[in-house]
């Protein structure tokens, strides 16, 4: 078999080898590894983007951010006109 030339089917398996270095005694359907691997390790990669888009909004002062009980939590804060 060739190598795809479809960006999107490259990137999946890059994942699935990233996957599978971390945990090289897994095992799973396709199913699972749709559902499970796939799924946490886009999870894992989006959170952290997240995180720094909000960290960027609180910057710009669109988000607010509040820290109760150790965990943030954020909302919109509409720019004040004095």
């Amino acid at each position: 078999m060739n190598p795809p030339d479809d960006d999107e089917v490259l990137a999946l398996a890059r994942d699935i080898e990233d996957y599978l270095a971390a945990h090289p005694r897994a095992t799973d359907s396709l199913e699972g590894i749709t559902k499970w691997w796939l799924a946490r390790h886009h999870y894992e990669r989006a959170y952290e983007s997240v995180q720094a888009a909000l960290d960027y909004l609180v910057w710009k002062q669109v988000v607010s951010k509040q820290v109760t009980a150790g965990k943030a939590v954020y909302a919109y804060a509409p720019k004040r006109t004095n």
